[in-house]
């Protein structure tokens, strides 16, 4: 055999395999939703969000909002939402990758923890894999993709097994138990005017302005951690483009739950690394859309 013969046989074989993994995936239903490491977890999301059809709702965000698994609105008013919550991000490049779709989704959730974040490092990287030719050619051969990778598979599956007894079947609203909020700092006139000058916001606003004016509802969520205060102008921001602001950790609270966080920013159980998921989350997302169905356009 030759060597051109010996390389067409292990291409074939190659696309073979490939694609009976593909097909066996498919009839299973077996895709990623995690994976080993943030870059990986990242590319599930993006290949996600922009080689499927549109989902109804997107949640754009930081790794915290990474947490917030698509499985965990099922059966509720934000099912099929994607997620856009991507590992060492903010919401910076989700928002302008809501904003390449023709058809952005007709609910744009996004996290403000980290609205005024500055742009990290890991952004360049990201945007890099968005232009690269194996994610362009995982648009048109979806075995390529990241959810299907074997090992991502098998630790998708025993993280979320590890979660799914905590899912509540339904989220009812308990009596208000006086949860205590912390004053919004004041900011002075001077820092004030800095904030508002600040590139990031200055974009931030006007991408927000340009999904509604595309017809797409967006709504703010600040996620629970050390404080309930909120990220200076938040609230100035939210009264100005008339959208609704929905504080989780608050409303968990009302709902008897009590959010567990690593650091102050990962929902996880007391003493679990930052990776894992857990209850929190799960129930974090089911408040979120719960309080989403009822605010008001």
């Amino acid at each position: 055999m030759t060597r051109t013969q010996q390389t067409c046989l292990i291409l074939t074989l190659g696309a073979v395999f490939l694609g009976g993994w593909f097909g066996v995936c498919r009839s299973l239903g077996w895709h990623a939703r995690l994976a080993e490491n943030n870059y990986q977890a990242n590319l599930i999301r993006l290949e996600t969000f922009l080689h499927q059809p549109a989902p109804p709702a997107v949640l754009v965000g930081s790794s915290m909002t990474g947490r917030l698994l698509p499985e965990y609105f099922a059966d509720t008013s934000l099912a099929g939402v994607a997620n856009l919550g991507l590992d060492g991000s903010i919401p910076d490049l989700g928002l302008d990758l809501v904003l390449s779709r023709k058809d952005p989704p007709a609910q744009v959730l996004v996290e403000v923890n980290t609205l005024l974040v500055k742009t990290p490092g890991n952004d360049a990287t990201l945007r890099q894999a968005l232009g690269s030719f194996s994610f362009r050619l995982a648009g048109w051969l979806p075995f390529l993709r990241a959810e299907y990778r074997p090992s991502s598979i098998i630790y998708s599956t025993l993280k979320l097994r590890q979660d799914r007894r905590f899912l509540p079947p339904s989220i009812t609203r308990a009596p208000l138990l006086g949860v205590p909020l912390e004053p919004v700092p004041e900011l002075s006139e001077q820092d004030r005017q800095a904030t508002l000058a600040d590139p990031i916001l200055v974009r931030h606003l006007a991408r927000l302005r340009e999904l509604q004016v595309r017809g797409a509802r967006v709504i703010f969520y600040q996620l629970p951690g050390r404080t309930e205060a909120l990220p200076p102008l938040t609230a100035e921001w939210a009264g100005e483009l008339h959208i609704p602001l929905i504080r989780l950790g608050r409303e968990m609270h009302q709902r008897g739950f009590t959010p567990d966080f690593t650091h102050g920013r990962h929902p996880a159980p007391p003493g679990a690394e930052w990776h894992l998921t857990s209850p929190s989350a799960a129930q974090a997302s089911r408040v979120l859309a719960e309080v989403a169905r009822t605010t008001k356009p």
